[in-house]
């Protein structure tokens, strides 16, 4: 009668250990579900390219100029929010390259280049002055 005992208390322990982690997969899987869920809530132009929000940020700017004339505040701070969330999606996402089609494009981008390069070293000597002191 011992080894009975014995063999039913493995079985009964073994099926719980099954069960449980059955259901700690499904819980480890809902999280992740819902995680992702709530990311896309969140930032909805996750999924949007870069011409899409910039597109989407044109249009908010320009309703956000309406709502300042009509002085409807409430709507300004709904935009304005929006519109900084579209720019963080949109910093997050490299921006297309584009074909110049002109020598006048090619030195835009040219000139471009080098204000970016110029602004990056000051920057950098400005962070290196201020860990010097």
């Amino acid at each position: 009668m011992n080894q009975a005992l014995l063999r039913m208390y493995r079985c009964t322990f073994q099926f719980q250990q099954q069960r449980y982690a059955a259901g700690m997969i499904q819980r480890v899987h809902r999280g992740n579900i819902g995680r992702a869920i709530a990311t896309t809530l969140k930032n909805p132009y996750k999924h949007l390219t870069y011409g899409e929000i910039s597109t989407s940020m044109e249009a908010l700017e320009g309703d956000l100029e309406e709502s300042i004339l009509t002085k409807n505040f409430k709507e300004c701070e709904r935009l304005y929010k929006a519109i900084s969330q579209a720019d963080t999606a949109r910093s997050l996402l490299e921006a297309p390259f584009e074909q110049p089609t002109s020598r006048s494009d090619l030195e835009l981008q040219i000139l471009a280049q080098e204000f970016a390069l110029e602004h990056f070293r000051a920057r950098s000597q400005e962070e290196k002055g201020e860990r010097g002191t």
